[in-house]
């Protein structure tokens, strides 16, 4: 619903930080938490702002933007970020424990036909491992496990639609590589978004001096390729491949 009301990936990610999970920043600040550059967020953020969506407030040289909760009509876009959370775990909302989708099951050889698509229970996993790390580092193992039960145009699509179309492709070349899957890997190229191109952190958390410069020192080349940085290194998603798939 809310990916076909707001067509820009930007504002959606904006308005989920805001007003979903009540952020407060700077614009470089909430740039950084959405995944979108510093541009896009500033020319948005302007707009929430004269919109009264946002509240701008000086603190010495910076700027620190808001959700403006009192502004007229702020109660639906409460209520269209909750629906859309129940609908599936949110991209930008704290997922509960309940709402993280386990992917245990799919790390079995035969899995039963589930209720839920196997292409939308990907999506969530994605938007849950942008918070978790584990669920991330296990992601491309399912991908990779079961590539041959996925509709990709379905899961391109599913992943399109919440905005995160492009981290769904550095997954699946990540699987790729990892199982050494030249079709995992030229089907990533389909998920490729070429708009994308400066680095942004894929963990949607806050980071200390510290934790950045981790983050320098981990993010794998092949993340690098799609402008992504984290503090996850390839042996970390090796060791975790190699446990459930055999190998060295």
């Amino acid at each position: 619903m809310l990916a076909y009301l707001i067509s820009s990936v930007t504002r959606r990610r904006l308005l989920r930080a805001l007003w979903g999970e009540g952020q407060r920043g700077s614009i470089s600040t909430l740039a950084r938490l959405a995944g979108v550059s510093f541009a896009a967020a500033h020319r948005e953020l302007c707009a929430m702002e004269r919109a009264g969506l946002a509240r701008a407030h000086r603190t010495g040289n910076r700027v620190l933007y808001e959700a403006n909760t009192g502004a007229p009509g702020g109660s639906v876009v409460k209520a269209l970020l909750k629906s859309e959370h129940l609908r599936v775990a949110n991209y930008g909302v704290e997922p509960t424990a309940e709402a993280i989708p386990d992917l245990t099951p799919l790390l079995a050889t035969e899995i039963a036909t589930a209720e839920i698509p196997l292409e939308e229970t990907l999506v969530r996993a994605l938007l849950s491992a942008r918070r978790h790390p584990a669920v991330a580092r296990l992601l491309p193992v399912v991908l990779a496990k079961h590539q041959a039960r996925i509709d990709f145009s379905r899961l391109q699509e599913n992943a399109r639609q919440l905005g995160v179309q492009h981290a769904m492709g550095f997954f699946i070349d990540l699987a790729g590589t990892m199982a050494e899957n030249p079709r995992l890997r030229n089907m990533a190229r389909r998920f490729f978004d070429k708009r994308i191109k400066h680095p942004h952190d894929f963990f949607l958390v806050p980071q200390g001096k510290y934790e950045r410069r981790l983050t320098d020192i981990n993010t794998p080349p092949l993340a690098k390729r799609w402008h992504f940085r984290m503090n996850i290194g390839l042996d970390s998603f090796l060791s975790l491949y190699h446990k459930f798939m055999g190998g060295p």
